[in-house]
């Protein structure tokens, strides 16, 4: 009752990103807030959610005003009396919405471009964000000062060292401030000044989100808190479950409702919803699936047709798909007799070994949908397994557009249900422009901060160095940096190795990620070589079972040179094999 008289201790507005950021005169992390996270994934949901692409000066025609996109919640508390706004919740939106604007600031062609976008990140009395302690400083100098976005990070020279000429490391924070910042870099610069405008005016009329503000930090923090306590959490799946049966009649729900109790039993309920994500990405095409359970019901006319999608469609994929997301899954029972039968049978298994390393999931969709159609033609299916790890491999390394990726699959998956050998070749063909950026990729400096491609291009060295491919996952193994990613105080040795060319100043930071730096290693063996130097560490990493650790134990001694030449090394085993 708004006149019962009794006080509320939280109020609610809807508004969009930017006008968020213009709300408060400034707004501050408290000390407890967790670190700033967002990585590769994220990113790349965000500017597909914004439809980046479609304001290229290329594009047809930019995103309609129709597109509308949901931010979530984010907790506030606008503490009087220490004349501070606190974001108890939503510091991932805030700081990418502040790096987003910093961008455009700097890429700015006019005076009145650069002053509209920098009122988002600074107002009358200063920079309207202030990190925790240990970010706010990384923070202003290489984002919000003007000018920030577009200085390179150069380690040699930037990096802080103490007093002993250790490097001070940066923090998880601060790495995904550099690493996030340079990805808005390189979606806002292609699109010129007028899609730049075009597309943060976008983010203000399309984006909404929930403010939720408190007088006291505490109550924000247990608002956000109670959030994720009370009320039923219910899976995608269950919801489409209880949405498609909840008016069928008692027999027929019981009898589609065992069949979809099957397909979730053999999947699980994530891999039940990454199934209908694919066969939702199959009929739209697009990767912009803003809600999976809207996209489900409309695209395969649901509940009308709920008894032929679930007997003619959704139990045959679930049987296929478990084929190739299980590496347990017996892939006999599903394949021609004579499948286990020579080496086709072992190579068919490979390639599902090596694609289930992939770190995006959109490649399953032409893989199970090859699973189905050719039982019985075994020579078939290894070939495109063999053109889509290639393909995927690509995708992967390179980090293509999650559209493009969509598109090809797409095209490939069409061409696998024509059976024609011919399509499929051409349709899994690798555009010239990814290939082109592929050895870079591989090569760089800053290879092994890539959660996407580390661990899975690792493990493929590795079948290659074994000449066969070996069942391991990701999970199974450790990443271990031959020189550390931060060197103690107690191990200055590498500093001594790695230096810059006049010797002046410890430049590891150059060499610390390149894929001649890594190898992989038993979790016990990573933890005990640690960050020794290597004299100390040779003998631990060379008791590993995996062939990419004894290729790094054969090295006498590990330096530049040394990094330099196993990058390339490595690089050209990679590209000989798939053939870039």
């Amino acid at each position: 009752d708004p006149d019962s008289g009794m006080p509320k201790r939280l109020t609610a507005k809807s508004m969009s990103l930017p006008e968020l950021l213009l709300s408060g005169t400034a707004f501050t992390l408290p000390p407890s807030q967790r670190v700033y996270g967002w990585g590769e994934l994220q990113m790349d949901g965000l500017f597909r959610d914004i439809k980046a692409d479609s304001f290229a000066s290329s594009a047809p025609s930019a995103a309609g005003n129709d597109h509308w996109f949901f931010f979530g919640t984010v907790y506030l508390a606008d503490d009087a009396e220490q004349g501070q706004t606190y974001i108890a919740d939503g510091q991932q939106r805030v700081v990418t919405g502040t790096m987003l604007f910093a961008v455009a600031r700097d890429l700015a062609a006019n005076d009145d471009d650069r002053a509209h976008f920098a009122q988002y990140v600074a107002g009358p009395g200063g920079y309207r964000l202030s990190l925790r302690d240990v970010d706010a400083a990384f923070f202003r100098k290489w984002v919000q000062e003007p000018g920030a976005t577009l200085i390179p990070y150069e380690p040699e020279t930037d990096d802080t060292v103490d007093s002993s000429g250790a490097i001070v490391p940066l923090s998880e924070s601060q790495n995904n401030i550099l690493a996030n910042r340079n990805r808005i870099v390189e979606q806002l610069k292609p699109l010129g000044a007028t899609g730049r405008r075009r597309l943060l005016d976008h983010l203000n009329e399309c984006s909404e989100l929930v403010v939720i503000t408190s007088k006291k930090l505490d109550d924000a923090t247990a608002a956000y808190a109670s959030t994720y306590k009370r009320g039923l959490s219910q899976a995608i799946t269950d919801r489409l479950k209880s949405e498609c049966l909840g008016d069928a009649d008692p027999e027929r729900r019981a009898n589609l409702g065992n069949h979809w109790d099957e397909c979730e039993a053999r999947l699980g309920k994530e891999g039940l919803e990454d199934l209908l994500y694919l066969m939702t990405i199959d009929r739209t095409r697009s990767a912009s699936l803003t809600d999976l359970q809207s996209e489900v019901l409309k695209q395969f006319n649901l509940p009308a047709d709920v008894s032929s999608f679930i007997e003619t469609q959704l139990v045959p994929s679930a049987e296929a798909y478990h084929l190739v997301i299980d590496r347990e899954a017996r892939l006999e029972k599903r394949l021609d007799p004579g499948f286990f039968i020579g080496r086709r049978a072992r190579a068919i298994a490979d390639h599902l070994i090596v694609l289930r390393r992939t770190s995006h999931i959109e490649w399953r969709l032409p893989a199970y949908v090859a699973v189905m159609t050719f039982q019985t033609n075994n020579a078939l299916l290894e070939s495109t397994l063999q053109r889509l790890e290639r393909l995927a491999a690509a995708h992967m390394i390179v980090g293509v557009d999650p559209q493009v990726m969509v598109s090809k699959y797409a095209a490939l998956t069409d061409a696998i249900r024509s059976r024609d050998a011919d399509a499929i070749q051409q349709a899994s063909e690798v555009d010239r422009a990814i290939v082109a950026k592929i050895k870079p990729a591989l090569q760089s400096s800053s290879f092994a901060t890539k959660a996407r491609l580390r661990m899975p291009v690792l493990l493929k060295i590795n079948d290659l160095m074994e000449k066969s491919v070996v069942p391991l996952d990701t999970s199974e193994v450790s990443c271990e940096h031959v020189l550390p990613q931060n060197v103690p105080k107690e191990y200055a040795v590498w500093h001594q190795k790695f230096r810059t060319s006049d010797g002046k100043r410890y430049n590891g930071a150059v060499y610390r990620h390149r894929l001649g730096n890594l190898t992989i290693l038993e979790h016990n063996l990573n933890r005990e070589a640690g960050s020794r130097p290597f004299d100390e560490k040779k003998s631990t990493i060379g008791r590993s079972t995996h062939a990419l650790a004894r290729d790094c134990a054969r090295y006498a001694d590990w330096n530049a040179d040394v990094v330099d030449g196993r990058t390339e090394r490595l690089t050209t085993m990679l590209l000989k094999h798939w053939d870039f």
